[in-house]
């Protein structure tokens, strides 16, 4: 099977190779050898290599960022251009999509399942579940595969400080209160955890469809960020504040926490973070 990782640098890309099991003819792919904005490029390439999988990890996902050209030109538009590229070639395409096509709006203790109704409430989010609907509708080989506030050994590019992990353990080792969010809820998920559960999908008899390869369990903010803290070993206090306390100009769901219901199982996020942590 050959594969082609576009984002290979990336914080899950970077994962994905790290877990490629054996017999894989992988192809990383970076920005410098793939500009997904270029639609010529995209069939150039394709049809240069002719991967039997592609495996998108790449995305403008900084929802901070208002600026919809921007998102739909890498999260919508490049994912229309690479599933009619796959087309021709007959490849499968694994595309990363994310728990922000979903309102949030969902009772406190559930979690969305894989077929549950998207309705995003950013920019960020609709033009993910732009892309989602060009992959649907183009290419029947496919699997979407949402996860959620990753962390993983690279960091997250675009994110001053890497990702929360690195964040919280960064800030607790100065001893300072930390305040943090307790009114939205999410799954945070380990990206080796998810390159895992993505070569499972691949490698097992999986039906073309949605996935959702978050780590088992959902928590808030604050209480992810307390467990961070506990195993850490740090001494800091963790004081739990409604997200209103940091002002944004953009809508966030508020509880976007995803079920795995039929895809390769991941373990829980507490024993996954625990993992994580002994190994940085």
């Amino acid at each position: 099977m050959k594969v082609a990782i576009i984002g290979s640098k990336g914080q899950l890309g970077s994962d994905l190779i790290c877990a490629c099991p054996s017999g894989v003819d992988l192809i990383g792919l970076t920005r410098n050898e793939l500009d997904i904005t270029l639609a010529a490029q995209i069939h150039e390439v394709l049809n240069c290599l002719k991967p039997d999988v592609i495996i998108n990890t790449a995305a403008q996902h900084k929802p901070e960022e208002d600026n919809a050209e921007l998102y739909f030109k890498v999260n919508a538009i490049a994912v229309r251009d690479l599933a009619n590229a796959a087309k021709e070639i007959g490849a499968t395409i694994v595309h990363i999509s994310t728990d922000y096509v979903f309102d949030g709006k969902q009772p406190w203790d559930s979690s969305y399942s894989e077929d549950a109704k998207t309705n995003p409430l950013n920019t960020y989010g609709v033009s993910k579940a732009a892309g989602e609907t060009y992959l649907r509708n183009i290419l029947p080989q496919h699997y979407i595969v949402r996860v959620a506030s990753l962390y993983g050994q690279t960091g997250a590019s675009g994110k001053s400080g890497g990702n929360f992990v690195n964040i919280i353990l960064n800030k607790a080792k100065l001893g300072e209160p930390l305040k943090v969010i307790d009114d939205i809820r999410m799954s945070p998920t380990c990206t080796l955890d998810a390159a895992k559960g993505i070569w499972k999908l691949l490698e097992g008899d999986y039906s073309f469809g949605n996935y959702h390869l978050t780590n088992a369990g959902a928590c808030t903010w604050f209480e992810f960020a307390r467990k961070i803290v506990e195993l850490s070993g740090e001494s800091c206090e963790v004081i739990p504040v409604p997200h209103t306390a940091y002002p944004s100009k953009i809508c966030r769901p508020l509880n976007s926490a995803l079920k795995n219901t039929k895809g390769p199982a991941l373990t829980t996020w507490q024993d996954s973070l625990k993992y994580f942590l002994e190994s940085v």
